[in-house]
Formats: C-alpha cells, structure tokens, sequence
C-alpha cells in the first residue's frame, strides 16, 4: 500500500481497525461516494488498504445495502447528465447543463 504519508505513527491494519469501530464511518463513505469520489480514493485518503474497506463494508448486509445504494444513486445522476449532453450537444457547449 502507498499513500499518502501519515504523521499518526499508526499502520494501515490499525488505521482499518478505527474505522470499523467508528459507527459513523459508512455514513462518510456514503456521502463522499454521493458526492462522486471513488472508493479506492476515499480509501487512500484515510490511509487504509482498499481490499480491507471493501471487504468491511461486504461482510455486512446493511452495511452494503447502504453502501451500494449510494453508489447506484451517483450512477442514475451520471447517466442521467450524460443524457442531458446527448440530446443537447449545443447546450453542453455552452455550459446550459
């Protein structure tokens, strides 16, 4: 794992380990997920080795509902602004969309 360099002193196994005692650490997940940053960013920025964070967030059938559900939502907003810029080319250009 390279990321970022840390000042915390702590290794990515026990920066993993506060992030699933947080109660609040889906929700942050979610919310920058919505927001259009990429799980494997998010990951690399608070230091943990994606495969750990992934595999967290599977094991628990809420835990993914949630997380997948922001992910299919940020999907239908994508798909639904790259509509918007087929069938208006024009607008697109001139930053109408």
């Amino acid at each position: 794992y390279f990321g970022p360099p840390y000042h915390d002193g702590l290794r990515p196994y026990q920066r993993m380990q506060l992030l699933e005692a947080d109660p609040m650490a889906i929700k942050e997940f979610v919310q920058r997920i919505g927001a259009g940053e990429a799980l494997r960013e998010i990951c690399k920025s608070k230091g943990v080795p994606y495969g750990l964070v992934f595999s967290w967030i599977t094991e628990d059938p809420s835990r993914a509902a949630t997380f997948f559900a922001a992910f299919a939502l940020r999907a239908a907003e994508v798909t639904a602004a790259n509509r918007k810029l087929l069938m208006c080319p024009q607008c697109a250009a001139k930053n109408l969309i």
